[in-house]
């Protein structure tokens, strides 16, 4: 936990949607550390598959902001489960974006570099074509496209691989496996970024007020670009396993990846003074309170 406080001018009532997700873990363990007010939903409280429960609950609980960290993230699952994603990706989120515009309340919600196809070889910004390669992608590019038909104040975030010592994520797998196989596998032709879910919860309450009227999409990950095998051979580092690291062009998946998603996130640090960490450093960090 944080040493210091935060304070705002005002104290807001902020309402996070997947509180047991990652994310959601996350603000939790930061929360205290702020003068808001976190009221945190999950699948228990209200079933986000359902209009009418979402509608209900949204009209009946108080709040300023809603941080939306929820979502459908299995992305072979996702070729399978089609409806339920596109219930969790893109029909709560518009619910959602259409509640905050007409009762004047801010949306943050988080996407995906899945948004686009991976077929390049620079950071994508902000307004680069969008192209999604498989169904999970597809969703969350028509969740953005809901929101900002309603356009209510607020963000959304696009990142890219979660890392956090919550939930299921690829950090804790892979961490998992070395530290038990004698060898593994893991792709070496995807590049991207990943993204601390700590971090990350930081970023989207320094943004708080400074939202504008409309909604703004945001890049964020932390440095620096690398394979799913370069993250392998990183976590290796430091725990210092004796297992063995195979690199592989390709492992049996249901959805195809984009072969290069790495995040420009230039806008979000020059734009909203917003300082990003390596992401070795965070590991470190994670293993070293472990």
């Amino acid at each position: 936990m944080e040493n210091n406080t935060y304070f705002c001018k005002k104290k807001m009532d902020i309402l996070v949607f997947g509180g047991k997700g990652q994310l959601g873990q996350a603000i939790k363990q930061i929360a205290d550390n702020y003068v808001y007010t976190f009221n945190f939903s999950d699948a228990d409280t209200v079933d986000l598959c359902h209009p009418d429960l979402l509608e209900e609950y949204l009209s009946r609980t108080k709040f300023d902001i809603i941080f939306n960290c929820a979502a459908y993230t299995n992305v072979d699952g996702a070729e399978e489960h089609q409806e339920i994603c596109k219930q969790l990706n893109i029909s709560a989120p518009e619910i959602m974006a259409k509640y905050c515009k007409q009762k004047n309340k801010v949306l943050f919600h988080i996407s995906s570099d899945y948004v686009f196809d991976g077929s390049g070889s620079t950071p994508l910004k902000e307004g680069d074509p969008t192209s999604p390669c498989n169904f999970y992608g597809m969703t969350k590019l028509e969740g953005e496209k809901a929101i900002l038909n309603y356009n209510p104040a607020g963000f959304i975030l696009r990142v890219s691989g979660l890392v956090s010592p919550y939930g299921k994520n690829f950090f804790l797998t892979m961490k998992d496996l070395l530290e038990t196989k004698e060898e593994v596998s893991v792709v070496s032709t995807q590049t991207t970024k990943l993204t601390s879910a700590v971090e990350l919860a930081k970023v989207m309450i320094r943004l708080i007020g400074k939202e504008s009227a409309g909604t703004t999409i945001l890049h964020f990950a932390n440095r620096h670009p690398m394979t799913w095998y370069d993250f392998a051979v990183m976590i290796n580092e430091h725990i210092h396993s004796k297992c063995a690291i195979r690199s592989v062009a390709e492992y049996p998946q249901k959805a195809v990846r984009p072969q290069y998603s790495v995040l420009d996130t230039s806008k979000i640090e020059d734009e909203y003074n917003i300082s990003i960490k390596r992401i070795d450093d965070v590991i470190n960090k994670i293993i070293s309170q472990q």
